[in-house]
């Protein structure tokens, strides 16, 4: 979860990340997080080096949880692959047998 000051949103919903110069002259400078949904979050910032600053810390933090993500899913499929691998021939046939019971539909036989 990434916190944009107020804002908390999924890493995996953000579609960019923008920085712009805006007319108000008390908060010239904005930072925008748009969302793949079509909403966007934004802050206004008085220093251009406050927002470029924050600007680099939020897509650090997206960056960090995407990779994070990957890797969690890759640590599950690891185990998932060295589990079929130690599978003898009785597991085998112990979980097709389970399957035709539960009537799920074979995905491939390799007899």
């Amino acid at each position: 979860m990434i916190n944009f000051d107020a804002y908390y949103f999924v890493a995996a919903e953000v579609e960019s990340v923008e920085a712009r110069d805006y007319t108000d002259r008390t908060h010239p400078y904005v930072l925008t997080v748009n969302m793949k949904s079509g909403k966007s979050y934004g802050l206004q910032y008085k220093d251009k080096s406050a927002r470029d600053g924050r600007q680099r810390r939020l897509i650090t933090e997206i960056d960090r949880e995407l990779r994070a993500e990957a890797e969690r899913i890759d640590n599950r499929l690891y185990r998932v692959e060295d589990s079929l691998r130690r599978m003898d021939k009785r597991q085998l046939k112990i979980w097709r047998q389970l399957r035709s019971l539960l009537s799920l539909p074979a995905e491939s036989e390799d007899e």
